[in-house]
């Protein structure tokens, strides 16, 4: 699947400063105004790309079954992302779903999108983040609190970008952020570890990430990069038309879950063409100065390093002037 989410609906991350990492966590459910419309009133995504999504997601599923993962002590708290996740993709999308939690060891679920109409108990499901998964557009991990650090012992993902989320199952919060440049001696990866681990239950927290990718695929995980071009190809592709280069938003919210106290995280994920951005000026202009500036490990950790010039040369032709 190509997947473009037009500007109206963009969650546009840059504010007209120089970008470097930081936490940008802030509370959720708010909508923000952007120059193309806005985003962030809702946790869960149920657009007009819904359909195609969890269609995409359950065959990525059915070919894949590693991409929904967990260690046996995670019942409980796969139950209870399953009840919270349900109940409130119900409440923000009343006229797509409906979830009956009258009993807290049983869920009954209708989604008349998709179909599905479940009667789930805690005891007879089998693997709930999964069955979670298959009903919504976001991937799914849980965060669990063993040996003194939070490690990734869940997952429900099947659109991730240049990680093996299955690879990456049972990790420590630090070691996932690993291959990040200029993180860990900055003592971030720490407080946003501590910041996690004090999170209440019903406090729900999100933030952007952002990066660059020259296809439309949004499962980018290294399990499906053998299905893509070449690097070089890629390149070309890319070279030749730099609108064709895609920016790569991840809209991540967290929470600690009521029952279990594990830490939900949910990742949507939205794929515009420069040339569809550089329909908004401002937007253009931001990108321009956010591209131009960037360190070369942070250009390269952002998968845009090797085509930077071409794309930049791009945007400015593309100037409102």
């Amino acid at each position: 699947m190509s997947a473009e989410t037009p500007p109206h609906r963009f969650a546009w991350p840059f504010d007209g400063q120089p970008y470097r990492f930081f936490t940008n966590v802030e509370p959720a459910g708010a909508e923000v105004r952007t120059a193309g419309g806005s985003w962030g009133a809702t946790v869960f995504q149920a657009d007009e790309a819904y359909p195609e999504v969890i269609a995409e997601r359950r065959e990525i599923l059915r070919r894949r079954p590693r991409a929904a993962a967990a260690l046996p002590h995670m019942h409980a708290a796969e139950w209870d992302a399953l009840t919270w996740v349900f109940e409130r993709f119900a409440a923000e999308h009343p006229r797509v779903a409906t979830a009956d939690l009258t009993d807290p060891s049983r869920v009954r679920w209708r989604n008349t999108v998709t179909g599905s109409e479940l009667d789930l108990t805690q005891d007879g499901t089998a693997h709930p983040l999964a069955v979670a998964a298959h009903e919504v557009a976001e991937d799914l991990f849980l965060l669990d609190l063993r040996d003194g650090a939070l490690r990734l012992d869940a997952v429900a993902a099947t659109f991730v970008a240049s990680w093996s989320s299955t690879f990456s199952l049972g990790m420590s919060f630090s070691d996932l952020h690993g291959p990040i440049p200029r993180l860990h001696g900055s003592g971030m990866v720490a407080r946003t570890e501590r910041f996690l681990r004090a999170l209440q239950p019903g406090e729900v927290v999100r933030r952007l990430n952002w990066s660059m990718q020259p296809t439309g695929d949004l499962d980018a995980s290294v399990d499906a990069r053998h299905t893509w071009p070449g690097e070089d190809d890629l390149r070309r592709r890319v070279v030749a038309d730099p609108g064709t280069l895609r920016l790569r938003i991840e809209i991540q919210h967290l929470t600690a879950l009521p029952a279990t106290g594990a830490i939900l995280f949910t990742i949507a994920t939205q794929l515009t063409p420069l040339a569809r951005l550089v329909t908004v000026p401002e937007w253009r202009d931001q990108l321009e100065l956010v591209l131009s500036e960037l360190p070369e490990d942070m250009a390269a950790y952002k998968s845009f390093a090797d085509v930077r010039e071409p794309v930049l040369a791009y945007l400015s032709s593309r100037s409102a002037s």
